[in-house]
């Protein structure tokens, strides 16, 4: 079975989840992965290529889109090379919340960012160890 839920639920869930990301004691993350996006349910499996700090407030709602914002200053270290396929929304207090997928800025991904360059016929930008990402767009409904 499956529900439809109407725009003031939506809009409900979607503050709820903002709230839920600043729960203390840190700063809401979203982590990056190199691997396969898993399936099944949303855990933490650890070995993330970067770790993109948010904002506080972590985001804000537009049109029914909960759109992210990157804590300012500098951009996130790339802990590890590769390209992000997928990336997990980690609350202050540690607990995975979400996962989507990551593109560039080109592309349609969840999770949007920059930081290198996108090979041809790819979709998300080679980033490396060493090197910078940052956060450009988020789109979680």
């Amino acid at each position: 079975m499956s529900w439809t839920v109407s725009d003031a639920l939506a809009l409900a869930q979607l503050q709820a989840t903002l709230t839920r990301l600043g729960a203390a004691p840190g700063p809401a993350v979203l982590r990056l992965y190199t691997s396969t996006p898993p399936t099944g349910a949303v855990t933490d499996p650890g070995g993330h290529q970067a770790e993109i700090a948010l904002a506080s407030p972590p985001g804000a709602i537009t049109a029914g889109v909960l759109k992210l914002a990157m804590a300012g200053g500098a951009s996130a270290m790339v802990l590890a090379s590769g390209i992000p396929r997928w990336g997990l929304l980690v609350a202050g207090d540690g607990v995975p919340l979400a996962r989507g997928l990551v593109t560039d800025d080109a592309h349609a991904g969840d999770i949007r960012v920059a930081g290198g360059s996108t090979p041809a016929g790819d979709d998300s930008p080679q980033l490396y160890a060493g090197g910078l990402v940052a956060l450009t767009e988020t789109f979680l409904t």
